[in-house]
């Protein structure tokens, strides 16, 4: 049987790469500059996303399809009470849970997870879905793993079925 595949192929950082403030006094009695400021604020960027592929799916065989991909991401000018926010859309079903892939009309159910043994559903936080919250380590590249899991049993015809989930950075 062929492969099942999620791309997470759009991006949405939501937030500049970089802004700078700047902030400069002079002092009217003398006509000089007296004083000049630069703040470069916190920001965060999506470096990279990797799908989570599946490969084949037997619809007889009695245990799930499991697989991991991830979102990668860097943080500057982190404060120790930063916090960056990782969320993943609800895909073209429409609904976290679950999630579906298609090939077609024909639909094969899978789901995301932010934990290893796929228990919390990886969404926007609505709906029973969780989040990944956590403070983001200043100046390093952060890879966030994604588990994936296509349940058993699932009378599905052959073929490739894909799906197309949004991941969101707040930050």
């Amino acid at each position: 049987h062929d492969a099942g595949r999620v791309d997470a192929g759009r991006v949405d950082a939501g937030m500049p790469k970089v802004r700078i403030a700047l902030a400069i006094g002079a002092w009217l009695m003398s006509l000089t500059m007296t004083g000049a400021k630069a703040w470069a604020l916190a920001s965060c960027a999506i470096l990279s996303v990797t799908g989570v592929s599946f490969g084949s799916y037997d619809r007889l065989d009695s245990r799930p399809v499991d697989s991991t991909g991830s979102v990668s991401i860097r943080c500057t000018g982190v404060d120790p009470t930063d916090s960056v926010v990782i969320q993943i859309g609800r895909g073209s079903a429409g609904s976290p849970i679950p999630r579906s892939m298609y090939r077609g009309s024909a639909r094969l159910e899978y789901n995301l997870f932010l934990d290893v043994q796929r228990t919390l559903v990886w969404g926007d936080g609505t709906g029973g879905t969780a989040i990944y919250a956590r403070r983001p380590p200043d100046g390093s590249t952060l890879a966030v793993p994604v588990y994936g899991r296509i349940p058993p049993g699932q009378n599905v015809v052959p073929g490739q079925y894909t799906d197309l989930v949004v991941v969101t950075v707040l930050f």
